[in-house]
């Protein structure tokens, strides 16, 4: 389905692009990604992300399998935004934006690259290559424990409030991970509705619960 996709230029979150960057015309970094669903900045307040309807039909197509996934493993958590990914190994990092579980799924071919999460009881190691001043408490050569998960055309659950990155890897590697945006118990019922119209299954309100 991504042969040949028209993929997006995205100039957000630069700090994470590691060395996968690419550059535009004008010498800007940026990376292949698409941005749906439900977003919410202090600043902009919620909106539905630009993207979500230009992408409409692979947006509809991504949230209806991960639901008939969810329902064949009898698991259930609620979605209102969708990132896209292409050939982006990220550093470690959190997603502040997100409440509750995430659920990722690797497409494409390539070696490598599997997703690790940070986990105090988990059995896979990783040392910490540099200091980083948004995140103190990465502090260089330390050790943080977690987990490896092969998201590789399969799907896996984690919690992006961990920190997680991506191990290297060769190939077309595509990313897709389903979340719930932390602001979702606050977006208007108008906001709501059009998630649902999307695919997302955003969490009840007693407005919505009408609907």
């Amino acid at each position: 389905h991504f042969h040949g996709y028209d993929w997006p230029k995205s100039y957000s979150r630069i700090e994470l692009m590691g060395p996968r960057g690419l550059r535009d015309e004008r010498g800007q970094p940026y990376r292949e990604a698409l941005t749906a669903g439900l977003t919410y900045s202090g600043g902009g307040g919620h909106r539905i992300a630009p993207m979500t309807d230009a992408y409409r039909s692979t947006v509809i197509k991504l949230n209806e399998w991960l639901h008939n996934q969810l329902a064949t493993q009898s698991k259930s958590f609620h979605i209102t935004s969708l990132q896209l990914n292409r050939n982006w190994a990220t550093p470690l990092h959190v997603d502040s934006n997100n409440k509750g579980p995430s659920a990722i799924l690797g497409l494409g071919i390539y070696t490598g690259g599997r997703f690790w999460v940070q986990d105090r009881d988990g059995i896979d190691p990783i040392t910490v290559e540099s200091a980083n001043d948004k995140y103190p408490q990465l502090v260089k050569d330390a050790t943080l424990l977690g987990c490896f998960l092969d998201a590789r055309h399969n799907l896996q659950f984690f919690d992006g409030r961990h920190f997680h990155c991506t191990e290297d890897f060769r190939g077309e590697r595509i990313i897709a991970i389903s979340y719930c945006n932390y602001a979702a118990h606050s977006t208007p019922l108008p906001l709501l509705l059009d998630l649902r119209a999307y695919g997302f299954n955003p969490p009840p309100t007693t407005e919505l619960d009408i609907y």
